[in-house]
């Protein structure tokens, strides 16, 4: 399937920041460009104002979507350092407003795997997948996300259902960001 952002090395050698590609369910994909690291959480911006914020690869707060998001504790969540774990979060939704609640959250892995660099022309990346089971017991909402996790510990990929009225997000971080 022909996407709408097609990543070369011309593109890479031309972009200045780090960014990352994103998929809304199977929507055409957005570039957003890292605005700022504060406290290891990034800020990524699109075109057309649609923030998201990641801490470790999870989207912990969104601004500008029909269904924002906020994640209150989320220094919680650590893929690459406490993988095979159980916390819990607590969350607000806007649009319809919903605060303060408590999802639980079940880390396993699940293995190793090749995916296709993002990149036209780059070889496959080897990856060490991470499975995490959410659950909202309030809504009766769970819902399994993915973490493709590379062998220098970085995130490749993920895809995550952050709102029960919204299709998935998938995140590829493309040009990483390499700390501040």
């Amino acid at each position: 399937k022909l996407d709408t952002v097609q990543i070369d090395e011309d593109y890479m050698s031309t972009a200045k920041y780090a960014f990352i590609r994103v998929r809304f369910g199977s929507s055409r994909s957005a570039i957003l460009t890292l605005v700022q690291e504060q406290n290891e959480v990034l800020e990524w911006i699109s075109a057309d104002d649609v923030r998201i914020f990641t801490f470790d690869g999870k989207i912990i707060k969104t601004l500008g979507l029909p269904n924002d998001i906020e994640i209150l504790n989320y220094k919680n969540h650590s893929i690459k350092n406490r993988p095979e774990s159980k916390s819990s979060f607590i969350i607000n939704f806007y649009e319809p407003i919903l605060m303060e609640q408590i999802i639980t959250s079940d880390y396993i892995k699940k293995g190793l795997k090749k995916i296709k660099s993002p990149v036209e022309g780059r070889e496959k990346i080897s990856v060490r997948i991470y499975e995490e089971k959410i659950y909202i017991e309030s809504i009766n909402w769970n819902r399994k996300n993915k973490y493709y996790v590379n062998k220098d510990n970085k995130i490749e990929k993920t895809t995550q259902y952050i709102h029960p009225f919204s299709a998935p997000v998938t995140i590829e971080f493309i040009k990483k960001y390499s700390g501040g």
